[in-house]
């Protein structure tokens, strides 16, 4: 069982650590709270305790014969800090170790994720960023701070991360990723929707879901991520270089088109909508039988062959009822891909994931049962 030693600095978001707790503990993760002075003013050891299952460490437990906090380094798979203050900030960097939760980070040796959550001015400040960069350069994953409402009816930068953020930040570091540094990675998701009439569409029932996993995902890993959506960003992710809202297939292709030649990868995971009409000028009226002329939309991946640069890799998905492997197979041919991941249709919306990679060269992978964040660090270690 992973265990995860989480400090709380005294932020006014540490409010949100028992929903953090809780969702840590959902993954089946172990989770040890660790508070600060600060902390103990806005979250109490017993709610955390209570929500964790474990013995929270605080300051007037740290000062023990038997030095809990280095026992409790020991015992750690994962540090996170969340929130982090400006002041915790500033003892990671200057080596101060006097709280638990700057002992615990100077005596943990192993991967470490910090979630800053302070007012924009503080944020902004060039002492703070000075803070930033120097832990960035020891490999210290920062996550955040997001967009959003903050103390005294503020709004800005500073706001802590998602805590679903956090979780998939766990994920990036715990799991055998690969390095995406300098890597533009392009990923579609959702499905398109194809016009009626001014209210209704041809549309599909793809959530989006495992396309914005596989985006969240990547951008930790080091990615530059442009994602190409339909559907609203779940999870809010300041770490991603664009996200591209779009709705029909011809919005698709024109998004696709402007990135593409940048591109080092392309992930198609949207669902495109293989038939389209013109749409009628007003809302259709209840009036007997009615016929509706469809015609075929472009093979979005088959015509952009033309303009992805030397070296790009382009992986298409195949979701089919029956038949996946070998549908798979002929569109890995026909469309000129470096790979194809196959599944069938009983997939869509789920929180887990099975699937066949084909790659170009004849090689094939299973993925079984896996869940999305899993599922996702297997498709972005696909080799070439």
């Amino acid at each position: 069982m992973t265990h995860i030693i989480l400090g709380v600095s005294g932020s006014i978001s540490a409010y949100k650590t028992p929903e953090l707790v809780r969702l840590l503990h959902k993954e089946g993760w172990k989770v040890t709270p660790v508070l600060t002075r600060s902390a103990e003013k806005f979250v109490t050891e017993l709610s955390l305790s209570t929500v964790s299952g474990t013995e929270c460490l605080t300051m007037h437990k740290l000062m023990k014969p038997d030095i809990p906090h280095i026992r409790l380094a020991k015992s750690g798979d994962l540090f996170l800090n969340a929130p982090s203050s400006a002041h915790t900030l500033s003892k990671f960097v200057s080596g101060q170790a006097d709280d638990p939760v700057s002992a615990l980070f100077s005596a943990f040796l192993g991967p470490t994720i910090v979630a800053p959550a302070m007012h924009t001015e503080m944020w902004e400040h060039p002492n703070v960023q000075s803070h930033i960069n120097h832990l960035r350069n020891q490999s210290v994953r920062i996550v955040g701070p997001d967009y959003g409402d903050l103390a005294r009816g503020d709004q800005g930068v500073g706001r802590l991360a998602s805590p679903h953020l956090i979780v998939l930040a766990i994920y990036a570091s715990v799991l055998n990723g690969p390095d995406l540094s300098n890597k533009h990675i392009v990923i579609t998701a959702g499905g398109t929707s194809e016009p009626i009439d001014s209210v209704r569409s041809i549309t599909n029932h793809s959530t989006g879901q495992s396309g914005e996993i596989l985006a969240h995902m990547a951008s930790f890993l080091g990615a530059r991520v442009s994602l190409i959506t339909s559907k609203p960003l779940v999870i809010p992710n300041p770490h991603l270089h664009e996200v591209i809202t779009v709705n029909t297939v011809d919005s698709l292709s024109e998004a696709l088109l402007r990135v593409i030649p940048d591109a080092d990868r392309l992930y198609m995971k949207a669902a495109v909508s293989d038939y389209s009409i013109s749409p009628l000028p007003q809302k259709l009226k209840r009036s007997g039988s009615l016929n509706l002329e469809l015609t075929q939309t472009p093979d979005l991946l088959k015509n952009l062959n033309n303009h992805k640069k030397k070296d790009a890799r382009f992986i298409g998905f195949c979701l089919e009822d029956v038949e996946t492997d070998t549908v798979a197979k002929r569109k890995l041919s026909d469309k000129n891909l470096d790979a194809i991941v196959a599944n069938n249709t009983q997939q869509l919306g789920q929180n887990k994931r099975s699937a066949t990679i084909h790659i170009a060269d004849g090689r094939e992978r299973q993925l079984i049962d896996l869940n999305l964040p899993s599922y996702a660090i297997e498709l972005l270690k696909i080799d070439f």
